[in-house]
C-alpha cells in the first residue's frame, strides 16, 4: 500500500467524502480504493458518470424520507435488526 498527498482537492467534497466513509463505518483508505475503482470501471465502460445524476431513478434513490418523527440512527437500527 502507498501512502498518497493529494493537491487541489475541493474542500466541500473532501468533507462529503469523509462524512459518507463514517456513515459506511470503512476508513478513508478503503473509501478512496473503492471511489478509484468506480472511476476505472466507469472509464473502461465508457459511462458518463455525471450524467447518471441526471437519471430519474438515481434523483428518487437519494431523496430524504420523511418518517413522520426525529429519529437517531441507533432507533432506526434497532427498528431494523432488532436489539444486538
Amino acid at each position: 500500500m502507498t501512502n498518497a498527498t493529494f493537491r487541489n482537492v475541493d474542500d466541500r467534497l473532501l468533507r462529503q467524502f469523509k462524512t459518507e466513509a463514517v456513515r459506511e463505518k470503512i476508513k478513508m483508505g478503503q473509501a478512496i480504493n473503492d471511489a478509484i475503482q468506480l472511476w476505472l470501471y466507469a472509464k473502461r465502460k465508457k459511462i458518463d458518470l455525471k450524467s447518471v445524476e441526471k437519471d430519474p431513478f438515481w434523483q428518487e434513490l437519494h431523496k430524504s424520507i420523511d418518517l413522520g418523527r426525529e429519529t437517531s440512527s441507533n432507533t432506526i437500527d434497532r427498528e431494523l435488526y432488532g436489539d444486538a
